[in-house]
């Protein structure tokens, strides 16, 4: 699942089983197996099935190569795949499912997930998982399967686990004299700081800790801007109260977290300024090795193996009073379509890139993905490839990733006005206090809006 905060960390993120095919594959039910045998006489493609998702280059070729494999196991069924960049493909489908020509086959994010269901949008799966019986649910993470239920029934199934590590360029902590980060222990807040700094380098060779050091003359960054989640939850805060009826942004512990989010970029000049993101985003400067630290997705190392610099991967620092690193842990969902005419082949499609085993072995070797499997996990950190400490992704599955707070509430309208507004802080237009104070009535407002709509 492919989703980058740049800026204004637009958290694109997120979204939407027959016979699981290959050589080695057997099993299934025997109108499954009936179909197979019926779509195999070398006659014209009968039915096509429209694919829409969003996807990096790299992404849409390994998308590319998985479906060439569909269809020769399918050979009834062509596939015609639009990929589409993150915000084109969210309008695009906001149109059509308001105009009730959503695809055969599409992503939908958890957090949608109840309009879909109760506007009839997406179909139910349920039976076809349980007529297919080929493949085990309990080895399906979680935290991914359990994000598509309503109800004890199964809409969608996940397109990935999406667990964002922090990775560091280990040349730079090299060049600078610096231990790698310790991959199972974080960092503190402060210990953090203070690392940063001696990476963040200015165009005269000084260090951010030096008194000599320009922080309007940055070219080399310690990190690239910090998101929310890790430092809220890390802090023992939150954007709402336990059963999800109150926002909570204006508590002690949120406030610290904001701060310490406020002064990696003011105070301590470790991450670039509004205008120098303009110039140039933390992908960019990841990419062209002037940022040391750098929030890391699964679904990039594909694009990341051709880098000039060898990287791994780290805990989120975490703060000093809980020592509790924390992180959001994305998903999107593969649904389809309420209204399609081809629902045993689109769910065919929805199972095989899903929770195929040897679909999710490819994907996993050609950098796509961490498994959805559990059962492939270990085989996953083996692999050859960089980043080092492929664990990390692992260890933020099972034990300290967390789904976004919109994922708890009937619409993410609050959560998109949160992003929309914070925006300010971190331009530094508002102070802390400034922001809390002015903007939780707002998003309780939003909030309850939501509630009232979910009892209808």
């Amino acid at each position: 699942m492919n989703v980058r905060k740049d800026g204004l960390l637009s958290a694109l993120l997120i979204v939407f089983i027959i016979v699981i095919v290959s050589a080695c594959s057997s099993g299934g039910s025997e109108s499954q197996n009936r179909e197979k045998e019926d779509s195999s006489d070398g006659g014209e493609r009968s039915v096509v099935l429209e694919y829409l998702a969003f996807a990096q280059p790299q992404e849409q070729e390994i998308y590319e190569k998985l479906f060439e494999q569909f269809e020769a196991d399918y050979p009834n069924v062509k596939i015609d795949a639009t990929f589409l960049p993150p915000d084109d493909f969210w309008q695009q489908m906001q149109t059509r499912l308001g105009a009730g020509t959503q695809p055969d086959v599409f992503y939908v994010q958890p957090g949608n997930l109840d309009i879909l269901i109760d506007n009839n949008q997406i179909m139910d799966i349920t039976d076809f998982i349980s007529e297919t019986g080929i493949f085990n649910l309990d080895d399906i993470w979680e935290s991914g399967i359990n994000r598509y239920k309503r109800d004890g029934r199964i809409y969608a199934l996940p397109k990935d686990v999406g667990p964002f590590a922090y990775g560091y360029n280990k040349n730079l902590f090299e060049e600078a004299g610096l231990d790698l980060p310790d991959p199972d222990q974080p960092m503190s807040w402060d210990e953090y700081i203070e690392i940063a700094q001696l990476l963040t380098i200015d165009a005269n060779g000084n260090n951010a800790k030096s008194p000599q050091f320009d922080p309007n003359n940055i070219v080399q960054y310690g990190a690239d801007f910090w998101w929310p989640e890790p430092a809220v939850w890390s802090a023992g805060a939150d954007w709402l109260n336990e059963d999800a009826t109150k926002v909570t942004i204006n508590t002690p512990e949120f406030k610290e977290a904001l701060q310490f989010m406020y002064d990696l970029r003011h105070k301590y000049h470790v991450v670039p300024s509004y205008e120098a993101a303009d110039a140039a985003s933390g992908y960019v400067r990841w990419l062209e090795g002037t940022v040391a630290m750098f929030p890391i997705g699964p679904w990039d190392q594909a694009a990341f193996w051709e880098l000039d610099f060898e990287y791994g991967l780290m805990p989120w620092p975490a703060h000093p009073k809980t020592m509790q690193s924390r992180t959001w842990l994305g998903s999107l969902g593969i649904a389809v379509g309420s209204n399609t005419e081809h629902p045993q082949e689109a769910f065919n499609l929805v199972a095989y890139l899903s929770v195929d085993e040897e679909t999710q072995r490819r994907a996993m070797e050609m950098g796509l993905q961490v498994p959805n499997l559990m059962s492939l996990a270990d085989e996953f950190v083996q692999l050859d490839h960089l980043p080092y400490n492929k664990h990390v992704w692992i260890d933020t599955i099972k034990e300290y990733g967390r789904p976004q707070p919109h994922e708890r509430t009937y619409n993410p309208e609050w959560w998109d006005r949160y992003h929309e507004t914070v925006d300010a802080l971190w331009r530094g237009e508002l102070t802390v206090e400034e922001y809390v104070e002015t903007y939780e009535p707002v998003l309780q407002e939003l909030l309850d809006r939501a509630i009232e709509q979910s009892r209808r």
